[in-house]
């Protein structure tokens, strides 16, 4: 979310002094300035979280690969060790799960609130080229009528330049709703990979809430389909991720 540039300052050349002067800037507005420091601070915690949630996945596959090669016999670490690193991989997954949850719910609103904005937008382009459907109607008769009346060529002219111009700003708004609608379908593919990903994180916190809390009714079975369901989604993910790119 950028902020606002309007404490930039204005540079001004005075007349007869050859001189370039920087004005003061604008001042901000309490509700102006409010919402800077709430964008601001929404994209600091955005940042932290991102940070947090990265170190939390770097340390969950390295407590892995501790307690792998401990199991394998590759690391000489005691009984009580491994069970350590098992346990700090299962709360490092969990808490790792639970922040990607937070954030894909963030990215879901800020994506609505883009796709409403698109959304009246189009909408408004729409009722204006009707408008224009209507307007390029109404010189089309008023110039024939022109013409059956024997109006000056002058008259007939000028009516003809009223309808290119609206042609031209007619096929220039389809253009624009052409462009929204395309940024809406790309708003749209967005919010499905986000629902995705949430149901890919979901599954993960499911499986790590068994591990960490012990849990053993229907233990094998719930942990053994929500890996089932996160891995599958992981292999789609990056699958298509890696055919987009080819």
């Amino acid at each position: 979310m950028a902020l606002t540039g309007r404490r930039k300052g204005v540079v001004n050349d005075r007349k007869g002094k050859g001189k370039m002067i920087a004005t003061p800037p604008a001042p901000l507005s309490p509700s102006e300035e409010q919402s800077e420091r709430r964008a601001f601070e929404f994209l600091s915690v955005e940042l932290v979280l991102h940070f947090v949630r990265n170190v939390l996945d770097v340390l969950s596959n390295l407590g892995d690969n501790i307690y792998l090669f401990s199991r394998l016999r590759l690391l000489p670490l005691s009984e009580h060790r491994t069970t350590q690193a098992d346990r700090f991989t299962d709360y490092a997954a969990l808490l790792s799960s639970a922040i990607g949850l937070m954030l894909v719910r963030n990215a879901r609103l800020d994506v609505w609130a883009e796709g409403r904005v698109v959304r009246k937008g189009v909408l408004k382009l729409e009722e204006r080229i009707e408008k224009l459907v209507v307007m390029e109607v109404e010189v089309e008769v008023t110039k024939e009528e022109g013409e059956a009346a024997g109006s000056s060529s002058a008259v007939v002219a000028e009516e003809d330049r009223k309808l290119r111009g609206l042609e031209g700003e007619e096929r220039w708004l389809k253009d624009r709703v052409r462009t929204e609608r395309r940024k809406l379908k790309q708003l749209r593919d967005e919010l499905t990979d986000l629902w995705w990903e949430r149901l890919r994180l979901g599954a993960e916190g499911v499986f790590a809430v068994y591990d960490v809390l012990e849990l053993e009714t229907g233990s094998e079975a719930i942990r053994s389909w929500s890996g089932l369901t996160s891995a599958a989604i992981l292999f789609s993910q990056t699958w298509q991720e890696y055919y987009s790119r080819g």
